[in-house]
């Protein structure tokens, strides 16, 4: 069973949902902005109220400020 977050692009995630299918496993799709804290609730609650629970969780946002070095 897998959640896949994302913020803005629901097509992408719904091509990450198609091929984590591919593989047999259950999927949920959830837009959350993690930076927001009753977003980040409103997913916990969905990923439970599907799951279950939370067993595993990968926490992989990041922001890119490239730069020159001097």
């Amino acid at each position: 069973r897998v959640i896949v977050n994302y913020s803005s692009s629901e097509e992408k995630a719904a091509m990450v949902a198609k091929e984590i299918k591919t593989m047999g496993l259950s999927v949920l799709t959830i837009k959350a902005d993690i930076s927001s804290i009753d977003d980040i609730k409103k997913m916990v609650g969905k990923a439970v109220a599907e799951f279950g629970n939370i067993d595993i969780l990968v926490n992989n946002a990041g922001v890119q400020m490239p730069s020159q070095i001097e």
